[in-house]
């Protein structure tokens, strides 16, 4: 017979698992565990909220205890075979999915798992075919042959290199990380199929007008398309790590697909060879026409020129719906000529003195300032936003953090067409489940975690 009070605990960690308060869930299931630690049911939940925080190594060992103590709970090869996934494991991820198989043949969810085991692993070998094309051999070359000639593109190629090592190697490897679980195309693989399964983030390369541009995506067509568009300087994925995996969540539950691209001479995608064109919003106009259109389009921005592009584009675009504007006052740092490391140091200095910005942040702007020095123009004097007629019933969101400054003008701009923006003053550690909660309400979509959960 359970335990009450066990049972008590387990339902608030239910409550907060529904709200997205994951640290909060595991404590509730902590105490459930500890009050009835033989329930094979509050390890698969905490399984679950372990995984959903990005810590799939904690997620796999509550999900063995689970197995232990009821080898016939079917979650708990769920639970591993999905951890171990998201740890890029796959051959123990199947295993995971086919022992849980030998307990319930027509389980769909271990079927499932084992499906999308097969499909990263055909993506992997269609990416490593690919990346000895001549179209890859071609750029290599073109890159190496300005190597060869020094000055900055010898800085280009060091920076580019650092960052390379620093997402696919150390980035991914701590614990919340959630770009753990995003699998990569490789650069010259845009056809291949993705090797997430339907509302789970993946990586890939579109060329637009002439230059490649990087993006995340979460595969599937939607009648609904979030666009997020991040702060200058930053990178998609520096910027919106964290919630673009929570935010995947309403894909399948909510009809909802994710783009996040890299704005040009950020993340990894390539100056364009004009500064004209790096400000340009036309990429983004074109970006989009690039992808599977849908009926309605929302678009959240970070910072002052991001905000810019996405009134240009709303202007283009009669599908926007609603528009997030996320401290809309915020401008990038002044661009200098960093040419040698102390220049390097001197800058971060000026832009974090306390450093508290987080590595990959730091390396996002870095990059950022030494591959677009002449390219990007100075955007740290901030001008005031063009906003055109937007499209009719379109909703506008303005949500600011601590110590923003407040974007009158903008709302002003508004008010002639009958817009009047919501504005929230929101903590930067909740932001994410901010983002979450307004995303959900433009949905309608209905979270279906709770129901994932065993009552």
């Amino acid at each position: 017979m359970a335990n009450a009070e066990a049972e008590e605990y387990k339902k608030k960690g239910n409550e907060a698992f529904a709200a997205k308060s994951w640290d909060e869930a595991i404590k509730h299931y902590n105490k459930a565990v500890t009050l009835d630690p033989s329930n094979a049911t509050y390890y698969s939940n905490r399984s679950g909220a372990w995984s959903s925080k990005g810590n799939h190594e904690s997620a796999l060992s509550d999900a063995n205890k689970c197995i232990s103590h009821d080898p016939s709970f079917m979650k708990g090869y769920t639970r591993k075979g999905k951890a171990l996934f998201d740890m890029n494991k796959w051959d123990e991820a199947e295993a995971a999915y086919k022992q849980g198989l030998e307990v319930d043949s027509s389980n769909e969810a271990c079927l499932r798992g084992v499906a999308d085991v097969e499909t990263a692993r055909k993506h992997r070998r269609r990416s490593t075919s690919a990346s000895s094309g001549a179209r890859g051999t071609g750029m290599m070359e073109q890159v190496l042959s300005k190597f060869k000639k020094g000055g900055r593109m010898q800085t280009y190629f060091l920076m580019f290199g650092a960052y390379y090592l620093f997402t696919n190697i150390w980035g991914r490897s701590s614990k919340g990380q959630t770009s753990s679980t995003i699998h990569e195309t490789a650069p010259d693989d845009e056809d291949a199929e993705p090797a997430a399964s339907p509302g789970q983030p993946s990586r890939s390369f579109a060329e637009v007008d002439g230059t490649w541009l990087s993006f995340m995506q979460t595969s599937g067509k939607s009648d609904t398309t979030l666009l997020l568009l991040h702060r200058t300087s930053l990178s998609a994925e520096s910027e919106y790590g964290t919630v673009f995996a929570s935010l995947a969540n309403l894909s399948p539950t909510g009809g909802l697909r994710l783009l996040a691209p890299d704005r040009p001479c950020h993340g990894f995608s390539p100056c364009p060879p004009s500064s004209e064109s790096s400000g340009s919003p036309d990429w983004l106009h074109a970006f989009l026409n690039s992808q599977s259109t849908s009926k309605h389009l929302g678009i959240i921005a970070a910072g002052h020129e991001a905000a810019g592009h996405a009134l240009a584009l709303a202007r283009r675009r009669p599908e926007v719906a609603h528009l997030w504007f996320l401290s809309p006052a915020e401008v990038a740092p002044a661009v200098q000529n960093l040419a040698f490391s102390a220049d390097v140091s001197s800058w971060i200095q000026k832009q974090d003195p306390q450093g508290a910005a987080t590595a990959q942040c730091t390396a996002d702007a870095v990059r950022w300032a030494v591959l677009g020095t002449p390219n990007i123009k100075d955007t740290s004097k901030r001008k005031p936003l063009s906003v055109p007629k937007l499209p009719d019933s379109c909703k506008v969101t303005i949500l600011y953090t601590d110590n923003d400054e407040e974007e009158t003008k903008l709302s002003s701009a508004l008010e002639p067409q009958g817009i009047k923006p919501k504005s929230r003053t929101v903590g930067k550690a909740n932001l994410p489940d901010i983002l979450f909660e307004e995303v959900q309400r433009m949905t309608g979509a209905v979270d279906s975690s709770v129901a994932e959960e065993d009552s």
